[in-house]
């Protein structure tokens, strides 16, 4: 996983993070297997479809199932690497999936912004 930060404010930062090709290939491979074998095609004794028909009539979906699982998990792990931390849900954007290549996405967050102490002694 590569995480680049970028701090827009003292208490805004957007995580730029792209997961491994290796690792969505592994999850699109696993989410179809797992569909192949459940999924109805008429015609197509079940988990015996040919696998670009599954991707014709179920590729949004699985796409989708992915993004739902992928990008919480690695947001999470990317915060948690960086010691930032988050006072708002993250703002997901800039999304990009293609079977084959890496996920990339950015997450915006508010962060508490660090308060330097003051010498009040003295102060009237």
């Amino acid at each position: 996983m590569k995480v680049d930060i970028e701090e827009v404010s003292k208490t805004k930062r957007i995580f730029k993070i792209e997961v491994p090709a290796d690792v969505v290939t592994k999850e699109f491979d696993d989410a179809y297997d797992n569909l192949r074998k459940r999924a109805k095609i008429p015609g197509f004794r079940p988990g015996k479809a040919p696998l670009s028909i599954i991707e014709k009539r179920y590729g949004k979906d699985v796409e989708a199932d992915l993004l739902k699982k992928l990008i919480p998990d690695y947001y999470f792990e990317a915060v948690k690497d960086s010691g930032v931390t988050p006072l708002t849900l993250p703002d997901i954007g800039n999304v990009d999936l293609k079977k084959g290549g890496p996920l990339t996405f950015t997450a915006s967050v508010e962060i508490k912004p660090k308060i330097e102490r003051v010498n009040y002694e003295g102060i009237e």
